[in-house]
């Protein structure tokens, strides 16, 4: 028998499910700072999750993948808590309730379609009447108890854990030369992205520049640009250049050209954007990418905001194809070979 959440906790029954009833945030912030054996998953994008997100919350973000899964059975709520990375409790400690919130809290649970819909349904399969969503939504609650909430400012578990499944330790960033990554496509820092000597012994005849400040300074030397401006933090969205990058690599390749992206240290930015266009244009998965990416350059290390946008990419595109192993990975670079791009998408 599930463990009941204390009595008296002022719920109100949720108008589109009778079965599902909702807590104030102030009775959540009770329960947080007892012992009561309480999991909260977190459904918002894991960007917005690794942003702010209540302490010791689980995300599990909604793909169409995951979706289509969960809704015919396929898997449960307990295989996706057990899966998550940031899950710390064994799964069969938890007895009690399971609380479900959204950035909108309720409006979430209104569409009978909606993946918020579907998971409340599983859940109450499993914990009956001691599943609850958050009334007011994450909005509500991290202003009225932000000490209850961690993000990546705060050195948050999210950061740590993915970080460190995905990270090399520190290096010396801005001493980090050139580096090809295949036949096309190299990553720099500023040092040399700047250096017309370096760039004209590597051939690089096409540069992205992912920076606010550094100038372009070599375009009478028939080197074309792109600039997209953006910040080395987890609030930016990488994510709506990618299709404007892609298509200047493309471009650049038909005319047998090479492509630097650079940031000021070749580390995060730069790299993220040719983790996800090695993933688009090759068909290639996430974690095989990015040790593929850290094999040709050890340093990168995107933030865990670029991580989550990443990993949104991989779902975005490939759902459940099956990864392309890392030896395979290797020998495409080797050969010089690339598969067909039958891929579209909208960043």
């Amino acid at each position: 028998m599930t463990q009941s959440l204390p009595a008296g906790l002022g719920c109100y029954a949720s108008r589109t499910n009778p079965n599902l009833s909702g807590i104030e945030a102030e009775i959540l912030s009770s329960i947080l700072s007892s012992t009561t054996p309480v999991i909260v998953i977190d459904i918002r994008p894991f960007c917005n999750y690794t942003q702010n997100h209540i302490i010791n919350a689980v995300n599990i973000a909604s793909t169409s993948l995951i979706q289509r899964r969960l809704k015919k059975g396929i898997i449960s709520p307990l295989d996706l808590i057990k899966e998550s990375k940031m899950q710390c409790r064994d799964v069969s400690e938890i007895k009690s309730a399971i609380i479900c919130h959204t950035e909108k809290g309720m409006k979430d649970f209104e569409n009978p379609t909606s993946f918020a819909t579907i998971l409340v349904e599983k859940l109450l399969s499993i914990f009956g009447d001691n599943t609850h969503y958050l009334q007011g939504g994450f909005e509500s609650f991290s202003s009225m108890f932000p000490h209850l909430c961690t993000s990546c400012r705060t050195l948050c578990t999210v950061s740590s854990v993915v970080k460190a499944e995905y990270s090399l330790p520190e290096p010396a960033r801005i001493t980090n030369p050139i580096s090809r990554i295949t036949e096309t496509l190299y990553i720099s820092g500023r040092e040399d992205a700047t250096n017309l000597r370096v760039l004209q012994a590597n051939g690089i005849t096409h540069i992205i520049n992912m920076t606010t400040d550094i100038p372009n300074n070599f375009s009478e030397n028939k080197i074309h640009y792109l600039s997209l401006p953006a910040m080395d933090s987890h609030r930016q969205s990488l994510k709506e250049f990618f299709k404007l990058a892609f298509a200047f690599i493309d471009a650049a390749k038909t005319k047998q050209g090479r492509v630097l992206i650079h940031c000021h240290a070749g580390v995060s930015r730069s790299s993220t954007m040719v983790i996800a266009y090695l993933m688009w244009s090759r068909q290639w998965r996430f974690e095989g990418t990015i040790q593929f990416v850290k094999l040709q350059r050890p340093c990168i290390d995107p933030n865990i905001g670029f991580i989550g946008q990443l990993m949104e990419f991989d779902n975005c595109l490939y759902g459940d194809i099956p990864c392309v192993q890392p030896q395979t990975l290797e020998t495409t670079l080797t050969t010089g070979a690339s598969s067909s791009q039958p891929w579209e998408f909208t960043p």
